[in-house]
């Protein structure tokens, strides 16, 4: 419920050494990288799925 949750503003989150995001669908790919871009991230777990629509969104062709 609402009152376990922990929030962080991004300042917080870019000090913290590991943060790790977790999502899974290809449509939240561009949410991912943005989070990556925004530093509010730096280590994912996803599904195959997923990965595959980030590298694609990313690599050119």
């Amino acid at each position: 419920g609402e009152g376990r949750m922990i929030a962080m503003s991004p300042a917080q989150l870019r000090a913290v050494p590991l943060v790790i995001g977790v999502a899974a669908s290809p449509e939240k790919a561009m949410a991912i990288i943005g989070a990556v871009r925004a530093r509010l991230i730096n280590a994912l777990v996803t599904d195959t799925k997923t990965a595959q629509a980030i590298l694609e969104a990313l690599l050119p062709r």
